[in-house]
C-alpha cells in the first residue's frame, strides 16, 4: 500500500496509511536490507528501490486500485498541512483528483513564484485536463505569467485567449487584481513581442486604469508593466514615474520575490538610461541581497527576476569606469537573461555587453554578442 508513496516517512506513512508505527517499521525495513534506502543522514525519508516499488504498485493495483488512489489523496492533505504544496499537488493528480489539483494550483501561484519554480508550475498544470483549465480565468492566467517566466514566451497569448473567452461580467477576478481584464492585458502587455511594443501601450494602459487600488498587488505589476513597454519605447522619462511608483509601493504588498526583483531592475535600467545613476545605485544596493538569495537557492531559474537588475548594476559600473567589473556583471546578467528566455531583454543586454568588451579593449570580443543580439532581432 506504500508503493504509491514516492518519498516515505514515518508521519506520512501513518496518515496516508491509517496507522500508526510507520516510523519503526521503516527503520526495521531498512536494517533488515529489503529494498528499502534512506535519504538522509537521520533517517527520517525513506524511499524504495525502483523495481521493488514498481513490483509493488502493480499488485497494489490489481488488488484495489480505489485503496492507492485514497492513500495518495490522504498524502496529499498530508504534504498540504507541513507547507510542501508542490509534493501536494504531485499526489493529488496521481490520485486522478483533478479538480482538487486544479484549485490548488490557483490559489498557489505566488508560491511557485517565490521559489522561481515558474516551469514546475506550467508542468503540473499542463497535467490538468483541458476543460478544468477553460472552466477556470485565474488559472489559465496563472498559467500563462509562468510559461512567460519560465521561457515559454510562444504559449502565453493562447493562454490569455482561453483566459479571456472564459471571462464573464459576473466571475471572480484573480487574487490580487480588480479584474480578469487587467491582468490579462498586463501579461500581453509584458510578454508582447519587441516588434509589437507599440501596441502593447494601449494593453498596459488599459490595466493600469483598471488597477486603481494602491493594495492590490495588480496596481504594482500593471504599472511595472506599463514602465517595462514605455522603457521598450525609449521613453524612459516617463517609465521611471511608474516604475518608482511599483518599487516605493511592493513592500507593502505581499507580492512574491520575483516581482520584487523585477521591479528593481527595470526602475535601475530606466534610471541609468536617464542618467541618475546615484539613484540606480541606489535601488541596486537595495535590492541586490535578496537576488543574491534568490539565486544562490536556485540558480539560473532565478534569471527572469534578477536579469535586469544584474544588467543595470554592470551599466553602473560601466558608466563608473570600472570595465572590468562591467564586462563581469553583464557576462553574468547575459547568462541569466539566456535562461529566461526573453528575447527583448537579452537583446538588450547582449548589446550592453559588446559595449563593456570593447571597453576592455578587446576588439574582436564584441562581435559574437551583437551577432546573438542580431539573430534575437531578426527572428
Amino acid at each position: 500500500r506504500s508503493s504509491v508513496l514516492d518519498r516515505l516517512s514515518g508521519p506520512l506513512c501513518d496518515a496516508a496509511l491509517e496507522r500508526d508505527g510507520s516510523r519503526d517499521l521503516l527503520a526495521a525495513l531498512e536494517q533488515a536490507g529489503l529494498f528499502l534506502g534512506a535519504l538522509d543522514e537521520r533517517r527520517e525519508g525513506y524511499r524504495y528501490h525502483r523495481l521493488f516499488r514498481d513490483a509493488m504498485r502493480r499488485e497494489l493495483v490489481r488488488a484495489d486500485a480505489d485503496d492507492g488512489r485514497a492513500i495518495l489523496g490522504r498524502a496529499a492533505d498530508w504534504w498540504q498541512d507541513h507547507g510542501d504544496v508542490e509534493a501536494a499537488i504531485r499526489h493529488l493528480l496521481a490520485a486522478g483528483r483533478q479538480r482538487r489539483a486544479a484549485a490548488l494550483l490557483a490559489a498557489s501561484d505566488d508560491t511557485f513564484l517565490d521559489n522561481a519554480a515558474a516551469g514546475t508550475y506550467l508542468q503540473l498544470a499542463d497535467q490538468l485536463d483541458a476543460a478544468l483549465v477553460r472552466a477556470d480565468p485565474g488559472l489559465a492566467i496563472a498559467m500563462a505569467a509562468a510559461a512567460g517566466f519560465s521561457g515559454h514566451v510562444d504559449r502565453v497569448t493562447g493562454l490569455l485567449d482561453v483566459a479571456e473567452a472564459g471571462v464573464t461580467a459576473d466571475g471572480r477576478p484573480p487574487h490580487g487584481w480588480s479584474s480578469a481584464g487587467a491582468a490579462i492585458a498586463t501579461l500581453r502587455a509584458t510578454f508582447g513581442r519587441p516588434a509589437d511594443l507599440a501596441n502593447t501601450v494601449d494593453d498596459a494602459r488599459l490595466a493600469v486604469g483598471l488597477e486603481a487600488d494602491p493594495d492590490l498587488d495588480g496596481f504594482v505589476i500593471s504599472r511595472l508593466a506599463l514602465g517595462v513597454v514605455l522603457a521598450g519605447l525609449d521613453r524612459h522619462d516617463e517609465a521611471v514615474v511608474l516604475l518608482d511608483e511599483a518599487w516605493r509601493r511592493s513592500p507593502a504588498l505581499d507580492l512574491p520575490v520575483f516581482t520584487r526583483l523585477l521591479s528593481a531592475g527595470a526602475l535601475a535600467t530606466s534610471l541609468v538610461a536617464i542618467g541618475r545613476l546615484d539613484a540606480a545605485r541606489t535601488v541596486i544596493d537595495a535590492a541586490s541581497p535578496v537576488a543574491d538569495r534568490l539565486e544562490a537557492a536556485v540558480g539560473r531559474a532565478a534569471g527572469g527576476a534578477v536579469a535586469m537588475l544584474r544588467a543595470a548594476a554592470g551599466r553602473v559600473a560601466h558608466q563608473a569606469g570600472d570595465v572590468e567589473a562591467a564586462r563581469h556583471l553583464l557576462e553574468h546578467a547575459t547568462d541569466m537573461a539566456r535562461a529566461a528566455a526573453h528575447p527583448s531583454q537579452t537583446a538588450a543586454i547582449l548589446v550592453a555587453l559588446a559595449d563593456a568588451r570593447l571597453a576592455v579593449g578587446d576588439r574582436a570580443a564584441p562581435r559574437p554578442a551583437l551577432s546573438e543580439a542580431r539573430e534575437i532581432a531578426d527572428d
